[in-house]
C-alpha cells in the first residue's frame, strides 16, 4: 500500500505540470474526503479562529489547523484545515454545522495534492440544487473565459459524515499558472475582502490604505506591496467622460472578457456580483500591461427576482444597468463607449441562442444531481430538505425556508427551479432587448403539443411507461392531474431516451388521470391514464 501510494503521488505530481486538478476536479466522480483532526473540541477552536480574524484580521491572521487529509484513498499528513467564507459561514448557517472550510495542503510541509496547494469546500449556501455555482463557472469556462473548476465530494471529519461539499477550485497563483502560463502568473491578484463595497471609487493615490479604500486585500507580491497600477486603473475608471479615455482603458483593461463576464452574471442574476452589490470578484495584473477581470462566488444566482436576497437592489435588474453608473465606476466606463454597449448586447444574444437555454444545460445539471442524490438524502447537516433539492432543477418554486434554530425565526425565501428560470429570464431579456435600438435574433422556446402514449394502459401497478414521437428527449418534469384538476403526483428530473420513458409513482387510488410531461425547452406532451 505504502508504494502504490507513492506511485499514486508521483503520477498525480506528472499530470500537474500540464494541468493541475486533473483528478481533483474530475466531475464525473462523487470524491471521498476523509479529514483526521484533534482534539474533539476542533469545530470550537475552528470557530473560534474564524470569529477572531472576521473581528480583527490586523490582530488575528487567518489560522489553518493542522489535520490529517485522505482523498479518495490517497493520505497526506499533514494539511491545514480552517473555515472560511461570508454570509455562506454567518448568515444562513450561523447554528449549523456544516461550515465551509478552506484545505491547505502546503500550511505545514511542501507537499500538494494533483498540483495544488489549495482546496475550497463549499457548502452550497442559499442553493438547494447543489449546481447553481457549478454552472455559472461552467458557462465561464466554455466561453475560454477562465473560471474556477468544481466537483462534488462526501466528507467526512474524524469518520463521521458530515455532509456533501462542493470543491471550488482556488484563485491562486496555481490557478494563474494554469490559466494564463507559467510565465504570466507573477502579477498582482486581488480579491474583494470581506467588508465587501468594493466599488472602485477613485482614491487619492498617496493614500496608503489602499485595503480599507479599495474594499480589496492584495493576494500575491504581498512584500513588495505595489497598488501604484491598480490604484492608476481606479482613478482612470473615474474619468470616463475625457476624450482619451476609451484608447486609455483599452491598455489597462480587457474590456471584452469583461463584457462577456457581465453578461453571464446578468443573465443568472448573480446579484452579489460587482455590478450589484460590489463584491466578489477577483482583478489580476497580467504581465502582458492588462488587468483581468475574474468573476467569484457565485451561489447567489438564479433567485426569485422579487425575492429576499435582493430587495434592497430595486431598479438594479436592468439588462443594462444604467442605474448603477454613479455608484460603480466600472459599469459606467464600459458602457461610456456605444461600441462596448453594443458588444455587450451582441454577447447577450449570442447567449441565448446557444449556452443560454434549457436544452444546451439540462443534460450536465440532470448528471450532477443524479450523481450526488444519494450523498444528499445522506446528509444530516444539509441545509435545505431533501424535497427541495429534489425539486430544484424543474420545479416552478423551491422552499429555501430557514429557521434559526436557538430564536426559532423563520426566514421565508422560494426560488424557482433552474430551467423554469432560465425560460422566465429569457423572456424579461426579451422585453429589455425590445426596448433598445438593437436587432437581436432569438432562437424560439419550442412550445410544441403532442401526444403521450402510455402502457399498459388500463394499468392495476403504480408504474408508467410513457412514449411519443418526435425528439423531446431532455430534462422533463412529469405530472398527474385527477378529473378534479388535481395535481396527485409531481416527478421531477425525468428524462426519456429514445423516445421512451419509464417512472414510479407513488400509491396513487383508481381514477382516470392526465398523465403531463413538461419538457425543458418548453414542449409538452400529454395523455390520458387509466389506473384500477
Amino acid at each position: 500500500m505504502r508504494y502504490l501510494t507513492i506511485l499514486f503521488l508521483c503520477l498525480l505530481g506528472l499530470q500537474s505540470q500540464s494541468q493541475s486538478g486533473m483528478n481533483v476536479f474530475n466531475d464525473k466522480v462523487l470524491h471521498e474526503i476523509r479529514i483526521t483532526i484533534g482534539p474533539t473540541y476542533w469545530f470550537d477552536t475552528l470557530t473560534t479562529d474564524y470569529n477572531n480574524h472576521r473581528i480583527n484580521p490586523d490582530l488575528y491572521p487567518e489560522i489553518a489547523r493542522p489535520c490529517i487529509l485522505t482523498f479518495d484513498g490517497v493520505t497526506l499528513d499533514t494539511i491545514g484545515i480552517r473555515q472560511r467564507g461570508n454570509s455562506s459561514n454567518r448568515f444562513f448557517n450561523y447554528y449549523k454545522f456544516k461550515k465551509p472550510f478552506k484545505l491547505e495542503i502546503d500550511a505545514f510541509k511542501n507537499i500538494k495534492l494533483d498540483g495544488l496547494k489549495n482546496i475550497i469546500l463549499n457548502n452550497c449556501t442559499d442553493d438547494p440544487s447543489y449546481v447553481r455555482e457549478a454552472l455559472c463557472y461552467k458557462l465561464i469556462r466554455d466561453e475560454g473565459l477562465p473560471a474556477p473548476r468544481t466537483s462534488y465530494a462526501k466528507v467526512y471529519i474524524n469518520n463521521q459524515y458530515w455532509g456533501l461539499y462542493m470543491l471550488v477550485e482556488n484563485v491562486d497563483k496555481t490557478f494563474l499558472k494554469d490559466k494564463y502560463g507559467g510565465s504570466a502568473n507573477n502579477g498582482n491578484l486581488y480579491k474583494t475582502a470581506q467588508t465587501g463595497q468594493a466599488y472602485l471609487h477613485a482614491i487619492n493615490i498617496g493614500d496608503t490604505l489602499h485595503k480599507k479604500k479599495t474594499g480589496l486585500e492584495l493576494k500575491t507580491n504581498e512584500t513588495i506591496n505595489d497598488w501604484s497600477r491598480l490604484v492608476n486603473f481606479i482613478n482612470l475608471l473615474n474619468n470616463s467622460d475625457k476624450p482619451y479615455f476609451r484608447d486609455s482603458l483599452l491598455k489597462y483593461f480587457d474590456v471584452n472578457s469583461y463584457l462577456t463576464l457581465l453578461a453571464i452574471e446578468k443573465l443568472v442574476y448573480s446579484w452579489d456580483s460587482y455590478w450589484a452589490n460590489g463584491n466578489n470578484y477577483y482583478m489580476y495584473e497580467h504581465p502582458d500591461g492588462t488587468i483581468r477581470w475574474i468573476s467569484w462566488d457565485m451561489n447567489e444566482t438564479f433567485p426569485n427576482i422579487n425575492g429576499f436576497d435582493i430587495s434592497r437592489l430595486t431598479g438594479s435588474s436592468y439588462l443594462l444597468p444604467t442605474d448603477r453608473y454613479d455608484s460603480r465606476p466600472l459599469i459606467k466606463a464600459v458602457f461610456s463607449t456605444e461600441e462596448w454597449k453594443n458588444r455587450y448586447y451582441d454577447i447577450v444574444c449570442g447567449f441565448l441562442n446557444k449556452q443560454f437555454r434549457a436544452e444546451y444545460i439540462d443534460t450536465t445539471i440532470l448528471r450532477w444531481h443524479q450523481l450526488i442524490e444519494q450523498a444528499v438524502y445522506d446528509d444530516t447537516n444539509k441545509l435545505y430538505s431533501y424535497e427541495s433539492f429534489s425539486a430544484s432543477l424543474t420545479g416552478e418554486e423551491i422552499n429555501a425556508d430557514f429557521t434559526f434554530p436557538r430564536t426559532g425565526f423563520r426566514l421565508k425565501r422560494n426560488l424557482p427551479g433552474i430551467i423554469p428560470f432560465i425560460h422566465d429570464r429569457r423572456e424579461w431579456i426579451r422585453k429589455q432587448i425590445s426596448l433598445l435600438d438593437h436587432t437581436c435574433e432569438f432562437a424560439e422556446r419550442s412550445n410544441n403539443k403532442y401526444p403521450l402514449y402510455i402502457f399498459p394502459n388500463p394499468a392495476f401497478q403504480n408504474t408508467l411507461n410513457l412514449s411519443w414521437d418526435g425528439t423531446a428527449d431532455g430534462l422533463a418534469r412529469v405530472q398527474l392531474i385527477n378529473l378534479e384538476g388535481k395535481l396527485v403526483a409531481d416527478l421531477f428530473n425525468q428524462r426519456g431516451t429514445n423516445n421512451k420513458l419509464q417512472t414510479e409513482i407513488e400509491y396513487v387510488p383508481a381514477g382516470v388521470y392526465w398523465v403531463i410531461k413538461i419538457d425543458s425547452d418548453g414542449s409538452m406532451g400529454s395523455g390520458k391514464w387509466v389506473k384500477f
